[in-house]
């Protein structure tokens, strides 16, 4: 039996993304079988499609994507009707920041959150997290933060960027990676939005950059991958508090040291493995999560099977692994055995600049 697939994608050139030619967010069939991914219908329109996040059931999707000529990011609903195979924009709501990235919904549906990249400037939104409650199906006025700090590259940490957003397995509180501030920032949520929690705030080593982070199957552990120090940081994580502490961190670096940025981390639905897409290598590394006090462990590097892997799924079985390789506008799927990817993909799908691929 097939599973839709959307596959979000950048549409529009910009200094950092030079050969954008992206067509919006693409539906899509996946069979589970085969590894085959295959195109369900013409895409949906929408600028620079940077996440998407399915909604509880299934029957819709919540897009990041850009507003008012890319000065504004916005979240757009996007309804999935599964007997016509089609997606329709059902509404888009400024998300109160620029440069939007990530995205999480809560499992009552209730709430949104999105992180924004771009950080505080003087001609344009603010916030690094917008948080949407939604009622009748219908989103509200984002309550908003704004992050401030920097960090010791001077050249990505001139100030916060917000990079990912997370929820607590018990969703009482909402973590921020920062990859300009080096920190998770805390906020507990409320009925409203949310809270700023400073005081479980957790600072990474200087220089990380954190991109994405995951929480374990138990829920007491936490694995950050940072962006400007290639490594998997590992960290303890107390329930009943919020609280995290470091614990250690595994390099992501191939042998002999060349620079390499890692991108997306996933837990293996088997939990015991994370998977990791690294660029400049172009590789997908898998790490075992046996080390001392549950570290992550790195036991084999594979080929990305393209340029720029930016983000990566794991079919909800563990039995494939799905990865949008930016730069060279493909989606590649590779069988996974023990976690681990095989020599040769089951499907290669062209799409133009992928950058989020989410299951219904």
């Amino acid at each position: 039996m097939s599973q839709y697939v959307a596959v979000g994608s950048l549409t529009r050139p910009a200094p950092q993304f030079a050969a954008a030619e992206g067509a919006g967010v693409t539906l899509c069939r996946f069979d589970d079988k085969t590894g085959v991914l295959s195109v369900a219908a013409d895409p949906l329109r929408l600028e620079d499609a940077t996440w998407l996040v399915a909604a509880p059931g299934g029957g819709r999707f919540y897009a990041v994507t850009d507003t008012d000529g890319g000065h504004e990011s916005a979240l757009a609903v996007l309804g999935l009707d599964r007997d016509a195979a089609a997606l329709r924009l059902i509404e888009t709501r400024p998300a109160g920041g620029h440069d939007g990235c990530h995205a999480v919904v809560t499992r009552d549906g209730g709430q949104v959150l999105v992180a924004n990249y771009g950080g505080p400037r003087e001609d344009g939104p603010q916030a690094g997290l917008a948080v949407f409650g939604l009622r009748d199906g219908r989103l509200g006025a984002p309550d908003l933060h704004t992050h401030s700090g920097s960090g010791p590259n001077r050249a990505r940490q001139e100030g916060p960027h917000a990079h990912c957003v997370a929820l607590s397995p018990d969703e009482r509180f909402a973590f921020v990676a920062d990859l300009g501030t080096d920190r998770l920032v805390a906020y507990e949520r409320t009925e409203t939005g949310a809270h700023p929690r400073p005081d479980l705030d957790t600072a990474l080593p200087p220089g990380t950059g954190p991109r994405h982070f995951v929480f374990s199957a138990d829920g007491r552990r936490v694995y950050v991958v940072g962006e400007l120090i290639a490594a998997v940081t590992s960290l303890s994580y107390a329930p009943e508090t919020g609280r995290m502490e470091v614990l250690a961190a595994e390099p992501l670096a191939p042998a002999g040291g060349a620079p390499v940025q890692p991108a997306g981390i996933v837990l293996h639905p088997d939990g015991r493995h994370l998977l990791v897409s690294v660029r400049l290598s172009e590789e997908i590394v898998v790490l075992a999560l046996d080390g001392p006090d549950a570290t992550a462990r790195t036991v084999s590097r594979h080929p990305a099977g393209g340029t720029t892997p930016r983000d990566l799924t794991v079919s909800p079985s563990g039995r494939h692994l799905l990865v949008a390789n930016q730069d060279s506008s493909r989606v590649v799927v590779w069988p996974l055995t023990d976690a681990r990817p095989g020599p040769e993909p089951t499907c290669v799908l062209p799409l133009g600049t992928p950058m989020r691929v989410a299951f219904a």
